[in-house]
């Protein structure tokens, strides 16, 4: 428990500073009231668990190169206890329940579902000492089919299957699933910013004014992944981070950081993940704590 508690010190100071730094500048000009808000105030150190989640996964329900039930089974093999399957265009429903595909990407093969009993063993944990992996529901990357892609992931929601997306064109995704009552993340957006090329576009106002504008408009974008795989499309997302939360914090709002595989191959698995600080390991949980950030990535 002494790591923990140490863990979370250093933590929430790096947090403080972080989140602090625009307002103490702001603060020399003139006097500045602002308040800290510190999402692992909710943690009981003594008693919560940590638990390794990965929140962006792809099968051959989308473009991966696995089954759903290898995917899955590969995942809890790795010791995870959290999962979201997020194929392309395609909303997950459960790991065992039929999905609607997309002949985009599976023209030629078809996604069969897990079976029952996979299911049961998996999220029970029957063969892992009761300690079971929790299946999200309602994971979908959409903006299947743009070139430029600006990928943004949905979770508890109904909307995105079968849409192809718009070019350029991350806020009306995030819109419709704002009205559908979901919640957001922004992917690797080093691909669409070309930041990983050119590391001075994450400081360039258009791209810190267009992000600015949609975590300030839709709360339910929650953040955005700054580490995607091995970090090299997300390696100056960052920079572009700190700039945009200097751009929301003085509106009240955070920007919560992801690190997340993007899995489609085995390779891809274990690479980028998160782990959640949660009282039980529970779907509902997970949810609460992806709105507060009461996880690390």
């Amino acid at each position: 428990m002494k790591f923990k508690k140490v863990l979370s010190v250093l933590t929430c100071a790096t947090l403080i500073f972080t989140a602090s730094s625009p307002l103490i500048s702001a603060a020399a000009a003139e006097e500045t009231d602002y308040t800290i808000v510190n999402p692992y105030e909710c943690v009981d150190w003594d008693k919560w668990d940590y638990y390794k989640a990965n929140l962006h996964t792809h099968s051959v329900a989308s473009d991966g190169d696995l089954s759903i039930t290898d995917m899955v089974q590969l995942y809890y093999s790795k010791g995870y206890d959290i999962l979201a399957m997020t194929d392309h265009g395609v909303i997950n429903h459960g790991w065992n329940k039929e999905r609607e595909t997309n002949g985009i990407f599976n023209y030629f093969r078809k996604a069969e579902p897990m079976s029952d009993s996979n299911y049961e063993r998996i999220t029970t944990g029957s063969d892992r000492n009761g300690r079971g992996m929790i299946d999200i529901k309602g994971g979908i990357e959409m903006n299947m089919a743009v070139i430029t892609k600006t990928h943004v992931n949905g979770y508890f929601t109904e909307y995105g299957q079968g849409e192809w997306g718009k070019e350029n064109d991350y806020r009306s995704s995030v819109a419709a699933v704002d009205e559908a009552g979901g919640f957001t993340v922004l992917n690797h957006v080093g691909d669409w910013v070309n930041s990983n090329n050119f590391p001075e576009r994450s400081h360039w106002n258009v791209f810190i004014s267009y992000f600015g504008n949609i975590f300030n408009d839709y709360r339910s974008c929650l953040g955005m992944e700054i580490i995607n795989n091995t970090d090299n499309v997300t390696k100056a997302d960052r920079a572009l981070w700190d700039e945009l939360l200097q751009v929301v914090i003085p509106n009240g709002r955070n920007i919560i950081a992801f690190a997340d595989d993007d899995s489609e191959y085995i390779s891809d698995v274990g690479r980028s993940f998160e782990y959640f600080l949660l009282p039980e390991n529970t779907e509902e949980n997970v949810k609460q704590a992806m709105q507060v950030g009461n996880f690390f990535a």
